[in-house]
């Protein structure tokens, strides 16, 4: 695409708008754009949820989201995990078996698919991650 001629682009059935940083289009991390389509695929029910840049990250280790990594957070239901697009600073979440994952595991980029856990390093165990509140 030609920064300087995008008219065509914004032409095209369904392009909205170029996101980008100022005027220099940016693509969209492809990991990222991965797991968001494999969390609307899961048929788990999903939420908006406020843009998370930090926070405990785990690997999903089984269940339909499984190889995929996001941001673990405690609501008093359970665990949900969240996945970003950070380009456009928008979250979605969706509610997750606590089960699935594996804080133990070290995780580079939220949304990324990983190597299998064979191959990974362990951390602190899950249960000073998540020890619950007394």
């Amino acid at each position: 695409m030609d920064p300087d001629n995008r008219l065509p682009v914004l032409m095209a059935p369904g392009v909205i708008q170029i996101v980008g940083i100022g005027r220099i289009p940016t693509p969209v991390e492809e990991g990222e754009i991965t797991a968001i389509q494999r969390l609307t695929e899961s048929g788990l029910p999903t939420m908006p949820w406020p843009y998370l840049q930090i926070g405990n990250v785990a690997l999903i280790e089984e269940g339909p989201l499984r190889g995929l990594t996001g941001i673990v957070i405690k609501i008093k239901s359970g665990l949900k995990v969240v996945l970003s697009v950070n380009l456009l600073q928008r979250s979605v979440a969706a509610e997750i078996d606590r089960s699935w994952i594996n804080p133990q595991l070290p995780v580079a980029t939220p949304g990324a698919i990983q190597k299998p856990p064979s191959q990974l390093t362990p951390q602190p165990p899950f249960s000073q991650v998540y020890a619950p509140n007394r």
